[in-house]
């Protein structure tokens, strides 16, 4: 059994012109004469995400180029352990000022890889060439075997991870809010006093029996259902403001 992963660049240019209003636009989200998109409440207070935000930082700082200090070629059969011995080299290096270890370059050709690869320090960026197939001018893991059983073939992180389950001792508060809408920026908790703008807090969603019956207990394409605690949802945000100004 075998699965592959392409390199990939993509490229999505977006114009600002007044063409835009010739252009067919959801109700629900809209492109304004200046190309910035707008959103459109529903009746329930409920609008389409933003995943603006899921790009690097928040896609408020241009993704940065960082200079290539290892480049490999593939070798025969597994290529484990050959990746993972340049991604462990270059997390020896020291960081730059701005926190980058530097770059693996990847040529093209198709990198069997038997186990797992773990980038276990932070400032590294592996990277390819091509977004395409043909191994002779794309770069392709291709993993091969099942054992473990579905194993995770790239592992970005250090190991060490609580999945931000650790937390500042006392600061746990409820939300209150009775309805918190799809896009909300805000909400009201029980008690606020512990917090400060800047502060970054995590914001904890249970898996309950009532929530999995309301998305029929998660399972896709015959999978299995979830089981309640198995998949709470966990949100790592930043207080920006407060509507009665404290700092």
């Amino acid at each position: 059994m075998s699965r592959m992963v392409c390199f990939s660049s993509i490229l999505i240019l977006l114009g600002t012109s007044a063409s835009w209003a010739q252009i067919w636009q959801s109700y629900m989200v809209k492109m304004d004469d200046f190309g910035k998109l707008t959103y459109t409440v529903d009746a329930g207070g409920n609008r389409i995400p933003d995943f603006s935000y899921a790009g690097y930082r928040n896609g408020e700082v241009n993704i940065p180029d960082i200079d290539i200090v290892q480049i490999i070629s593939p070798v025969a059969g597994d290529n484990t352990a050959h990746i993972q011995n340049a991604l462990d080299a270059i997390g020896s290096r020291e960081p730059d000022e701005n926190g980058f270890r530097g770059a693996l370059y990847l040529n093209a050709g198709e990198y069997e890889i038997a186990g797992t690869l773990y980038i276990r320090h932070s400032g590294i960026v592996l990277r390819g060439n091509g977004d395409n197939s043909d191994p002779a001018s794309n770069t392709i893991l291709k993993a091969t075997g099942n054992s473990p059983f579905r194993r995770t073939v790239l592992v970005a992180g250090g190991g060490t991870s609580t999945s931000w389950r650790d937390e500042v001792a006392n600061t746990r508060r409820n939300i209150v809010t009775n309805f918190v809408s799809v896009g909300s920026r805000s909400f009201e908790v029980e008690d606020a006093s512990p917090f400060r703008v800047g502060d970054n807090i995590i914001i904890y969603h249970p898996c309950t029996s009532q929530w999995l019956q309301a998305v029929n207990y998660g399972g896709t394409h015959g999978d299995l259902p979830w089981a309640v605690g198995e998949e709470p949802l966990i949100f790592n945000r930043y207080i920006k403001s407060h509507p009665l100004g404290w700092p």
